[in-house]
């Protein structure tokens, strides 16, 4: 008999205002020849994630060396978060204000990496485990979907 439990749990969060948010993007200045500039890309995006709690971050797959950056303005005008890019080797090419679909893409990267290695992609699906490859036994896994949904209520009056 298949032991199969589905459940289908829904979460919903606060999503702040996005105008308080600023999308920056970064360069990975100095990218050795020898040295994959997308294996660079991806660590330094991951170092920020993990260094920066205030930070989202996914890499742009349209370039090698760049990847953007969500966080609040306040932030971002930090003399301290400045220089931690400058000690990251991280170049501003530019900084605008953020947008719903950037701020979905940095989120659904940030999570993934956050969770991982507990949590694996494999297609659509999160599989548990570091060895999932190697476990010849059924494992557990998740389908996640991310989707921001702004809605704005108008009052007109005539």
């Amino acid at each position: 008999m298949n032991n199969l439990v589905v459940f289908r749990p829904l979460f919903f969060i606060h999503v702040p205002n996005v105008n308080n948010l600023v999308c920056v993007i970064l360069k990975v200045k100095n990218v050795d020849p020898e040295e994959s500039s997308r294996q660079k890309q991806i660590l330094k995006c991951r170092e920020l994630i993990f260094t920066e709690p205030t930070v989202i971050a996914t890499p742009l797959l349209w370039s090698v060396s760049e990847f953007q950056v969500i966080l609040q303005r306040e932030h971002w005008q930090t003399q301290k978060f400045q220089t931690r890019l400058e000690r990251m080797d991280l170049r501003v090419l530019d900084c605008h204000p953020a947008a719903y679909s950037s701020l979905q893409s940095c989120l659904q990267y940030t999570i993934r990496a956050k969770l991982a290695p507990k949590w694996n992609q494999v297609g659509t699906l999160l599989v548990q485990g570091r060895e999932f490859l190697k476990c010849p036994d059924p494992l557990i896994a998740v389908s996640k979907c991310i989707v921001l949904v702004y809605i704005q209520i108008l009052s007109l009056k005539f």
